[in-house]
């Protein structure tokens, strides 16, 4: 409730008036929900009902359309006569193949049949395999159902049979009229498509008609269930057509859960079924239909809330607005009044306090740039006291003696070394005054530096530079990385006879120089890495290495790029790695006066 009451009018209006909508909204779409689910349910299972009925009286016509077709095509082809025949004369060549003539005519794109097998009392068969592929299979198909014993009493009727693959037959007796005789039995087979289908409308409603006949026997499925739920459904079924049981249920077979109808006309049984789980999807549209509705009224009224109380939100956001602005620095804007009631009030005493505050500003900055000025002079004096401290002054005069001596004497190596260090001496002289330097001619300095060192160590001291031509103009301050070397030559050698290399590498990273020292020593002490990084100085003690020369680097660096840089120590007993990061800058000066900062 605290946060609550923390919010703008407006906001809590609204937020009042969804809570308010929600529930009323939410109550009425439930009551509503349940009531048009009951509805359509009711009305899904009476269109079954009625469905189903009117469905099995076309089927019922179909099927004694198609009997008397199946008995009008006998007689038209003369079929009872021929068999006749057949049987008088021992089944002989010629009255057999006119007979199959007959009965190949059966078995055409007028009629409905697919397969026709007629049999004579004596036991010839004759049939219209030869149009298939398998009519072998089908020949003795039929022949089984014919000898099966289940059409026995076929006498003035037909007797309809489904296989286990789904295929219908009807079998019925053939009598010779003039005089009135049996001559044996005719079988045709039909296929669904043709004996009987649903209309487009009726297959949309997603249900399934199964036909039984006199007998109780599942004859024909109509809709898309799959065979194994046929004839399990069909079973079951079967055995209820015969008990006194209800015309509607609800049953489950292979945990799908049915609505099912029972329809009776004459010879045929209906039974018309439907999943509950489309009443369930009926259900779920009615739902979200409910929710779009109540979304629509919903975002409805918060728009009009909200047009209601534009008024009086647009002084608050007005006064909001003027806030924020104050709070990013500008204390000359002021706060328009839009009315005299308490809004307005506030906005007047607000555009007195900021004035006020203004005018304190203003005596804040002028005492923060004279404690600036003030700073800055010390921070100037604290870099060159610590420049001074990195770049010792040496005695010139005294080595142009040493190798004016060395000369005179014939001793070269003598005269290398000195012009060597007079040459380091004069570019760090040269540089002192500058406070930026290119990588180029840093790194030609230290290796003016590396040279002096190789003459002390000889071979075991090998010092590799690595500078790519991407770097070479980056600038980085001066004399910032003499001492960081100094320290790798100084402990950076072995304390084995093997030679020890020390590796001074740059490279780009993005927008940021890198550069690398890397000795192969003893490596750095944590506590010693731990003095660097504290903010003290720092006082000689009995440590191999004091820290001095890199905790001066480390505090250069700060002072001239403060955050910007990051001054990382990798050590172990065998390696050191000093890594320095610094904000690339390759802003080349036109002559050396240009370095000045």
């Amino acid at each position: 409730m605290k946060r609550f009451a923390s919010f703008p009018f407006n906001t809590k209006l609204i937020i009042s008036f969804i809570v308010t909508l929600v529930v009323t909204l939410s109550f009425i779409t439930v009551m509503l929900t349940n009531v048009a689910n009951q509805r359509t349910q009711e009305d899904n299972k009476a269109y079954l009902s009625l469905l189903t009925e009117q469905v099995l009286i076309n089927f019922e016509q179909s099927m004694s359309s198609v009997e008397k077709q199946l008995y009008n095509s006998c007689d038209s082809l003369n079929i009872p006569t021929k068999m006749l025949a057949v049987t008088d004369n021992h089944a002989s060549t010629y009255t057999v193949r006119d007979l199959q003539y007959s009965v190949n005519q059966m078995v055409s794109t007028i009629l409905p049949f697919s397969f026709v097998m007629v049999q004579t009392t004596d036991g010839v068969e004759v049939h219209t395999g030869g149009k298939h592929q398998n009519g072998d299979s089908l020949a003795a198909k039929a022949s089984e159902l014919l000898n099966s014993g289940l059409n026995e009493n076929t006498y003035g009727r037909c007797v309809w049979q489904r296989t286990e693959d789904g295929s219908i037959y009807v079998i019925r007796d053939v009598l010779q009229r003039y005089p009135l005789k049996h001559v044996g039995k005719v079988i045709a087979r039909l296929p669904k498509d043709k004996l009987f289908t649903l209309g487009e409308e009726v297959e949309q409603f997603d249900c399934t008609l199964l036909f039984f006949n006199k007998d109780k026997e599942h004859v024909l499925t109509i809709g898309s269930m799959d065979n194994e739920q046929q004839e399990l459904i069909a079973k079951s079924m079967s055995s209820k057509l015969g008990k006194e049981s209800p015309n509607e249920n609800v049953e489950i077979w292979n945990n799908t859960s049915y609505y099912y109808t029972v329809s009776r006309h004459k010879a045929w049984n209906a039974v018309g079924l439907i999943p509950m789980s489309r009443f369930d999807g009926l259900r779920s549209t009615i739902i979200s239909t409910s929710l779009l509705v109540s979304v629509i009224g919903l975002l409805t009224g918060v728009f009009l809330v909200t047009l209601l109380t534009r008024g009086l939100s647009r002084q608050l956001s007005e006064l909001i607005k003027s806030m924020d602005v104050v709070a990013k620095g500008d204390m000359s804007h002021v706060v328009p009044i839009q009315s005299q009631d308490d809004i307005g009030q506030l906005a007047v005493h607000f555009n007195e306090m900021i004035r006020e505050i203004s005018e304190l500003m203003q005596r804040v900055v002028e005492e923060e740039k004279n404690k600036k000025a003030i700073e800055f002079q010390l921070l100037e004096y604290r870099f060159r006291s610590l420049q001074a401290e990195i770049n010792p002054h040496f005695i010139y005069n005294a080595l142009e003696t040493v190798n004016a001596l060395a000369k005179l004497s014939d001793n070269t190596e003598i005269v290398d070394v000195v012009q060597l260090i007079c040459r380091y001496f004069r570019q760090c002289t040269r540089s002192k005054n500058f406070r930026f330097i290119n990588l180029r001619q840093e790194f030609c300095n230290l290796n003016d530096f590396a040279d002096i060192y190789g003459y002390i160590y000889g071979e075991r001291l090998l010092v590799r530079f690595e500078l790519p031509e991407a770097a070479c103009e980056a600038l980085i301050p001066t004399m910032i990385l003499q001492p960081v070397l100094e320290n790798a030559l100084k402990h950076g050698i072995s304390n084995t006879e093997e030679q020890s290399l020390v590796v001074v590498s740059a490279r780009i990273d993005e927008d940021r120089i890198v550069v690398s020292i890397t000795d192969h020593g003893s490596g750095i002490s944590e506590e010693l890495k731990k003095r660097i990084f504290s903010t003290g100085a720092l006082m000689p003690d009995t440590h191999r290495s004091t820290g001095i020369g890199l905790k001066n680097v480390l505090e250069r660096l700060r002072l001239i790029y403060g955050e910007q840089v990051n001054f990382e120590i990798e050590s172990n007993d065998c390696e050191t790695s000093i890594n320095i990061t610094m904000p690339l800058n390759y802003i080349v000066p036109a002559n050396n006066s240009d370095h000045h900062i």
